[in-house]
């Protein structure tokens, strides 16, 4: 595949991780309009159909993704898991005899024939022996849990339940491996359950398999996009892979999903400062810097973007002592701009600022800015306006609010930041060579009255 397919993949997979499912189809499509046999393309758009329910759409997707690589375990559990939604047994069964001469485990996909992926109609526990098997595990008494679990999964070997209590008891008691064959069997009766997925993922990487481990957390995120543990767990992993870049993005995605998960932006600050950028996410507070999400409204931005349809850009000095520039189109005399756009910003921040200047700025690939001050009274106004920018693509703004101490500010369309001028800061330009030009509208202002609610005192 060549480099561009593979960075539309990737940025079609951080789509779809991230709940984006539009985006994500949109971008698997058109992978598909050049290469209609790429096999992941194939089988995420099928996942994308399943998680709508739309089993038919699903079928022949997982059966090309199959056919051109069939040695993906993955590629297989979803096809049996689809034959087996549509009531399609004998096929089912026929997938499994394939899916075992190219050396899958026949035994863990033979799980997948149960019509109810571990909540069996016909025989299933009852209520008193799973609330008993939980109040045991619950309560430490592991031997006790361990001789209830192995009682039920004998008797219904089809019932995920106490698989996941074996799983787990194995593993807290120091027998991974077992652990890891009772985690094995829970993910085959039901491969959507994304737990089951993390579960089988963290006994992995305790035994220092972290091959397999990424592709458990992989698994529990195609499962469940929003799961915030998930991404932690795969940052960790690919961290001890050595893979840095990607561990920070898993970090990076972790902390969207849960934008107070403590663990997941420390461990982000580690990876930062191991790449030789010292970031820190402290709070935002004071009238110092505040951010926004969704800034304008659809109609503002309809009228914004209609003058990006033909810009005037220009090279422009910056207000470093060196030749740094970048491309700038000045729109400061516009009066949409320095009326109803500076009215709503006064508004949506609670504030009386003047106008000093607005422009657009525009970064090409490899143009990073570089450490900068405004103005010393002012106001710096900045609001993304990349529409397809996803997460993978970087182009964060960098604020240096304290000694060592950088924020970074993730460039999602339509959100803002303000901050004062006096803040060092700069904008990093997309990561990718075939990434549009990153733009921001910035207003430069100055406060009259008031700033975020408080009256300024002289």
């Amino acid at each position: 595949m060549g480099a561009n397919m593979e960075q539309v993949l990737q940025q079609g997979i951080a789509a779809h991780n991230a709940g984006n499912l539009r985006e994500a189809e949109r971008a698997y499509q058109t992978i598909l309009q050049s290469q209609p046999q790429h096999p992941d393309a194939n089988h995420n758009l099928g996942l994308i159909a399943i998680s709508a329910d739309q089993v038919a759409i699903a079928l022949p997707l997982f059966k090309t993704a199959i056919d051109v690589n069939p040695t993906i375990e993955q590629f297989w559990i979803s096809y049996i898991d689809a034959l087996v939604k549509a009531n399609q047994l004998k096929g089912a069964k026929s997938a499994i005899k394939k899916a075992k001469k190219s050396g899958m485990n026949a035994k863990k996909l033979q799980a997948l024939l149960s019509p109810s992926k571990g909540v069996t109609t016909t025989k299933a526990p009852s209520q008193a022996q799973l609330n008993s098997l939980l109040e045991h595990y619950q309560a430490g008494r592991f031997r006790e849990a361990e001789k209830l679990a192995k009682s039920i999964s004998q008797e219904f070997p089809k019932h995920q339940s106490s698989w996941k209590v074996l799983g787990a008891i194995f593993g807290q008691t120091g027998r991974k491996s077992e652990a890891v064959h009772a985690n094995e069997i829970a993910v085959a009766i039901s491969p959507q359950d994304s737990e089951a997925h993390i579960n089988l993922g963290n006994t992995l990487k305790e035994l220092g398999r972290l091959d397999e481990a990424e592709a458990s957390y992989k698994q529990a995120i195609a499962s469940k996009p929003d799961y915030a543990e998930a991404h932690y767990n795969l940052g960790n992993t690919l961290k001890e892979l050595g893979r840095l870049e990607e561990a920070e993005a898993s970090y990076k995605q972790a902390i969207a999903c849960k934008p107070d998960y403590a663990k997941a932006h420390n461990d982000l600050g580690v990876i930062l400062k191991e790449l030789g950028r010292i970031v820190e996410f402290d709070p935002i507070s004071g009238n110092v810097t505040k951010t926004y999400d969704k800034f304008f409204e659809e109609k503002q931005l309809i009228t914004i973007h209609s003058y990006l349809n033909c810009p005037k850009w220009t090279n422009q000095k910056s207000n470093l002592d060196d030749d740094s520039s970048f491309a700038m189109y000045e729109v400061s005399d516009l009066d949409y701009f320095k009326n109803d756009l500076l009215d709503h910003i006064n508004s949506k921040t609670d504030s009386d600022f003047l106008l000093e200047r607005i422009y657009f700025n525009g970064q090409d690939y490899g143009q990073n800015g570089e450490w900068h001050l405004d103005n010393d009274i002012g106001y710096t106004h900045l609001t993304y306006l990349n529409i397809d920018a996803v997460p993978d693509w970087g182009g964060e703004t960098e604020l240096k609010e304290a000694q060592g101490i950088i924020k970074q500010i993730a460039p999602q369309y339509n959100s803002s930041v303000i901050f004062k001028g006096s803040i060092l800061h700069r904008g990093l330009s997309f990561k990718y060579k075939d990434t549009p030009k990153r733009i921001t509208l910035a207003f430069k202002l100055i406060p009259k009255t008031r700033v975020f609610g408080e009256v300024i005192t002289t």
